[in-house]
């Protein structure tokens, strides 16, 4: 939590972003506890909330806060196909595709502030 904190500064409370964070670690948490064949699912998930929302991210903004906004937004939109779970709605529900997002910022992949 402490390294998202760092990439998200003042707005990592403002929108619920640790809950939504906590919520994802756990599912990766038990990605690693049942095991993946070799394959990383949670990779293909973040691919694909990457490529519904990157567009998104690059847009103009006054502030990080309202791309931040902006991101959450359209994520909430996002259909997921090729995640293994995106069939069931306990496994991938908005919280987890907004919890994606700030993964993302961890990896920089999206930045809500720029640099």
């Amino acid at each position: 939590m402490e390294e998202l904190r760092k990439k998200v500064g003042e707005y990592c409370s403002n929108d619920g972003a640790g809950f939504y964070f906590f919520v994802v670690e756990e599912m990766v948490n038990r990605f690693l506890e049942f095991g993946s064949n070799g394959i990383n699912p949670f990779s293909i998930l973040k691919d694909e909330v990457y490529d519904g929302v990157g567009n998104t991210a690059k847009r103009r903004f006054t502030d990080g806060y309202e791309r931040m906004l902006a991101v959450m937004e359209q994520v909430v939109n996002v259909r997921i196909v090729k995640f293994y779970q995106s069939y069931s709605k306990y496994w991938l529900d908005d919280k987890v595709k907004k919890g994606v997002c700030h993964f993302l910022v961890i990896d920089d992949r999206l930045r809500w502030v720029r640099t």
